[in-house]
Order: structure tokens, then sequence, then C-alpha cells
């Protein structure tokens, strides 16, 4: 084993709970096999409740999609062009010249695992042509991706080339949209290939755009920049998605729902966050922070 995988292995294992800081010559001794039980336990249920959580969003933002689609394929004007794309090697000839195509905007959300290191390349050229002629780009990524090798690199280059990123605990679906009336969204074939739906409509783009828009505002927080101090008082992406959502009133339940964590593990970060903050109480963490300007209340609302 490199160093580097047993770095990497060693910060998994505390990331997990199943190493804590002591004394050792090490730094690091194992937690007793029972609390290395409950904890693994723990994370199953909590990998369980997000895929849940992701499987009933995307059904119903695809139901969604599927009935405006109908509606729009049965206009009589015929204002609906749509497409299905089969095959890593097609989806990225049409991304690629739609990259081209753009004039004023590009909207992006990433819902799936990061994807090769060439793939990913490829996105950052097409993005610094296209900002380049004066498009403005905005993406979402999943907080998954600041976790792969090449993840974090990979948005330090995007948000370099003039892209603004954001990311967010979880997403619907993925999307492409460019210029409001062009939009790519994945889906899978029947044979197992990769697929993309390639569609053309203003009408459709608008959905696809409010969509956007909402995870931007209520889903996702700014990518914060790697060299940067951290400060003891200032919250993680994370913790600051869970001020906003209680700045709106939502319930322990449905903030936990929204990070795909138990409520056990929500109120723990809560107890982080207050102490963070020297707060006594839910009310006052939200007070001082939007004091302190930690968060943005006007966009959460």
């Amino acid at each position: 084993m490199t160093q580097l995988q047993f770095d990497l292995a060693q910060y998994f294992l505390v990331e997990a709970g199943l190493l804590r800081a002591s004394d050792d010559p090490s730094g690091y001794t194992p937690v007793s096999p029972e609390a290395a039980v409950a904890r693994l336990l723990e994370w199953e249920e909590q990998v369980a409740t997000h895929q849940l959580s992701t499987v009933r969003e995307l059904r119903s933002t695809m139901s969604t999609l599927a009935a405006n689609l109908t509606l729009l394929q049965a206009n009589a004007r015929g204002e609906t062009g749509a497409k299905l794309l089969i095959g890593e090697e097609n989806i990225c000839a049409a991304l690629e010249s739609a990259s081209v195509r753009a004039r004023s905007e590009v909207l992006s959300m990433w819902a799936h695992p990061a994807p090769a290191q060439d793939a990913l390349d490829d996105v950052v050229r097409c993005t610094r042509l296209a900002v380049d002629r004066g498009v403005v780009a905005r993406t979402i990524h999943l907080e998954a991706m600041t976790k792969v090798p090449h993840g974090m690199s990979y948005l330090e280059e995007l948000r370099a080339s003039g892209c603004e990123v954001r990311l967010a605990a979880v997403l619907p679906f993925q999307l492409i949209l460019v210029d409001d009336s062009l939009a790519y969204v994945s889906t899978s074939s029947r044979e197992g290939w990769s697929a993309a739906l390639e569609v053309e409509s203003r009408e459709l783009g608008r959905l696809m755009r409010h969509t956007f828009e909402y995870c931007w505002v209520h889903g996702s927080t700014p990518l914060e920049p790697v060299d940067r101090p951290d400060s003891p008082m200032e919250p993680s992406a994370r913790e600051a998605a869970v001020l906003r959502m209680l700045a709106i009133g939502r319930t322990d339940e449905a903030i936990a729902r929204s990070l795909g964590v138990s409520t056990r593990t929500l109120r723990r970060m809560m107890t982080g966050l207050m102490d963070k903050l020297g707060a006594e109480s839910r009310f006052q963490a939200g007070v001082q922070a939007a004091a302190l300007g930690l968060v943005d209340y006007a966009h959460s609302r």
C-alpha cells in the first residue's frame, strides 16, 4: 500500500467514525467493536435514506417532465422536438455542439458520480470556450464530488474558467440547459446503454430553468476556495444548508430527508453548529448567523 492509499484509507476511517484521535503514536485509535458496528449500521441507514429520497425526487420530477412533454408534443404547432441519444460518443458530440451553439447562458446540474478525467477535461474546455464568447455559465454538482481524488481540482478549474459553481447534497436529475431552449436530460435505454433526451422547446426550457433555479437557491451552496483558511465561526456548506432550511421553517425530519441523513445525525450536526456559533438555541444560532453574514437569508426565502 502506498502512502497516499494509506492516508486515504485513514481519512475515510476517521470520516466514518471508526477511528478517533488519541495519544497513540499513530495519532488515532480504533473505536470499540460495538461502536464500530453501530456506526456502520447508521452509515448504511443514511445511504439507504439518501437513495430513497433521491428516487422519490427523481420520480416526481420525471413525472412532471413526462406530463409536460406529452402536452408539448401534442401541440399542433409542433414547436417541441425531442430526440433520444444513445451511447457516450453521440451524447458527447451533441453536448459539444450545444456548447458551440450557446449564445447567452448554459445551466447544468450533475446528479451522477464523477465521470472519467478525460470527460471532465472536455467539460472544462467547452465551458472556457463558451465563457470566452460572453456566455454565462452556472453549474451545480453533488457535494460528493469534492471527495473524489480528481473532483476538487476539476471544480476549481471549472470555476477558474469563469463558471459559477455550487454544491448540493442531492440533485433531482442530470440536466444541461442551453439558452432556455435546448435541454439534455439523462435517462437510460432498454439495452442498458448511456442515454440522454435532447429536447428543443421554449416551454419545456422554462420548466427546466425553474427547476434549476430552485435547486440553485434552496438546495446548494457556493464552492469554497481551497486555499482560504477555515474560520471557527464559519459553517460548512452542509451547515449553511441547514441554516437556510431552518430559516424557512422546515422541520428536523424534512431537513434530514433533504440531506439524506438520519434525524439523529442531523441533531448532532445542529448541536455542533450551535457550539460553533456560540448559541444556546436554534433560534439564537439563526440570529448569530444572520448577524455575522454567514448565511444569505434573502436567497433562502
